[in-house]
């Protein structure tokens, strides 16, 4: 084996052989020793690896590394020390692993194994608020809410959020807003449009389906008035865009001479049948043939189990 500790003194850092980058102002070298303006590191034959510690004069203590590259000696210039630079602690105290610019208390250039452990976002002995991995498996047995999730959980102890920061918002719009909140009585809210593989899940239309001509809609395919009786008209017309393969539909509210009319008001009939693989409307209403409209809504079989 080789047993090679170098303890240095204050030298000055370049970073390509002439511009100053800052001054080392002592090192702890594990096989490394500033010789020349460089660091050397020796062999054993086999390996020629080494680790490096120093301080600087902005109060950072910064750890390197130099993984083996065979079995002769080497020589590593400033630029390659500061390039493998694995550890960062600046001088207010921010930890930096991978970065040498930590802007965090703890700024990690990479990925993060915590290996099946939780994350927790609160100050001391605050264990309700975090994001962790749970699951019950022959490597570990730890379920979430009995349940074994194996997966990640993110938990609040009165509910929590999901949101969107945006960094130059419109004048008069907020950067913070909300998209889905959910409550410790697992109510669930979301704010805005839901949509599922980029799709509306949850579409509500209003139609017109009175006698008017100019205020029908290139939506519908009209058939003409028929009257069972002097005091009953019937109108009905076929929804073109919302096929019953691909949609369900139920009625969800009717409007007749702009007065909502109830479900238990018989003297009213609105049905939803199907015609030659569409949904079509149809309305019988007594007295005068007035304007009407019919709300419907359409859910896509495909999430239905």
């Amino acid at each position: 084996g080789m047993a090679r500790v170098a303890i240095g003194s204050a030298y000055q850092l370049n970073s390509n052989g002439s511009s100053n980058t800052g001054y080392g102002i002592g090192y702890l070298g594990f096989n490394a020793a500033r010789a020349g303006g460089n660091w050397n590191l020796a062999t054993d034959g086999g390996n020629n690896g080494g680790a490096l510690m120093y301080s600087d004069v902005a109060g950072s203590i910064n750890l390197a590394t130099f993984p083996t590259s065979g079995g002769m000696s080497k020589s590593i210039t400033d630029t390659d020390m500061l390039n493998h630079i694995r550890l960062k602690i600046d001088g207010t105290g921010n930890v930096g692993i991978g970065t040498r610019s930590p802007v965090a208390k703890l700024d990690v250039a990479g990925n993060i194994s915590i290996n099946d452990k939780t994350l927790m976002l609160r100050s001391g002995y605050d264990v309700y608020h975090g994001l962790g991995y749970y699951g019950t498996n022959p490597q570990i047995n730890k379920p979430f809410a009995t349940e074994n999730i194996d997966g990640p959980v993110l938990f609040g102890h009165s509910g929590g959020a999901l949101g969107v920061k945006i960094e130059y918002p419109a004048d008069t719009a907020p950067n913070e807003r909300i998209a889905m909140r959910w409550f410790d009585d697992q109510r669930v809210d979301f704010r805005g449009k839901i949509r599922v593989k980029n799709m509306a899940p949850f579409v509500k239309k209003r139609f017109y389906v009175g006698a008017n001509p100019s205020d029908r809609m290139s939506e519908l395919t009209y058939f003409p008035d028929t009257s069972p009786s002097p005091e009953r008209y019937h109108n009905s017309a076929i929804i073109n865009n919302y096929s019953i393969n691909e949609w369900e539909a139920m009625i969800v509210g009717f409007q007749y001479n702009n007065i909502r009319i109830h479900a238990d008001d018989t003297a009213f009939k609105v049905m939803l049948e199907h015609e030659n693989g569409k949904w079509r409307i149809d309305i019988y209403i007594p007295g005068i043939n007035n304007d009407h409209y019919v709300d419907v809504l359409f859910i896509r079989r495909e999430f239905f189990e």
